[in-house]
């Protein structure tokens, strides 16, 4: 994760109290690109976007 995601970055997530966590998790698997190592090269990836990749490839084979 970025840096700045410190304990104090989940403040921006509380609304009436109680955390977000849905929008926590979808601008974590959104917003920001990780590496990872597809196929023996490293790449760059959304983490949902590789999620809906594997789901895709598993359930319609």
């Amino acid at each position: 994760m970025p840096s700045g995601w410190d304990g104090e970055r989940f403040f921006d997530f509380i609304k009436d109290g109680i955390m977000n966590t849905k929008e926590i998790n979808r601008q974590v698997n959104f917003d920001f690109l990780v590496s990872d190592i597809i196929d023996g090269k490293r790449d760059y990836i959304y983490p949902a976007e590789r999620f809906k990749e594997l789901l895709t490839e598993k359930y319609m084979n």
